[in-house]
């Protein structure tokens, strides 16, 4: 009996928290969505790196500008968008600013 009604217990339990829960994810998603449109709509090629150097976040002004899908862009996909004289030296100064920690 008492095996029971903590089941029953646990169960309303969860009951309770799920609406809130479910209210808690579609807030994030909603603020994520409005994030997201931010970002697109500067007036600014805007992107964000891991600290490895690959692509974490491109936004849809960069991805227009450089006519590259998100799929191609992604890693270090983005590479093909730099003009071939300038990328050696775009690298070279990239990877010092990677092993520096400078921004």
């Amino acid at each position: 009996m008492k095996a029971e009604l903590e089941e029953t217990t646990d169960a309303a339990r969860k009951e309770e928290l799920l609406p809130g829960d479910l209210m808690a994810e579609d807030a994030l998603r909603r603020r994520e969505d409005y994030l997201r449109l931010t970002i697109d709509t500067i007036p600014v090629l805007a992107w964000c790196t891991r600290p490895d150097g690959s692509t974490e976040f491109l936004n849809q002004r960069w991805l227009d500008y450089t006519g590259l899908a998100i799929e191609q862009a992604r890693g270090w996909g983005w590479k093909v968008a730099i003009h071939p004289h300038d990328l050696p030296q775009l690298l070279d100064v990239w990877q010092g600013l990677l092993a520096s920690g400078k921004s």
